[in-house]
């Protein structure tokens, strides 16, 4: 559905626009893409809880420095992720913000 808006502050007028999606008829699936020249596992940790009880991890090694983790989420669910990127050792390199992935 495509939705418009008009803002008018005194003088001042903004017009923008913007489209919800379609409601999904099965599970959605998100990708993590990074890039690392240190890093050889990226580890995904997702959840359906914002404190990230219960959590599900999804881990793949980087090959020639990238990685693409997946995980699904399932039709009208709310899933919160973050990655982390590990060096060989197991020392974690790097940590992503909270991100939350939506199936309408």
């Amino acid at each position: 559905t495509n939705y418009y808006y008009r803002l008018t502050d005194g003088g001042r007028v903004m017009v923008g626009g913007f489209q919800t999606a379609s409601l999904s008829a099965d599970d959605t699936v998100f990708a993590v893409q990074l890039s690392d020249p240190d890093a050889v596992t990226l580890v995904v940790e997702h959840s359906p809880s914002p404190d990230f009880s219960a959590p599900v991890f999804t881990s793949v090694a980087f090959e020639n420095q990238l990685a693409i983790a997946t995980f699904k989420v399932p039709k009208g669910q709310v899933e919160y992720y973050r990655w982390i990127k590990l060096a060989i050792d197991g020392i974690v390199l790097d940590t992503g913000p909270i991100t939350v992935a939506v199936t309408p």
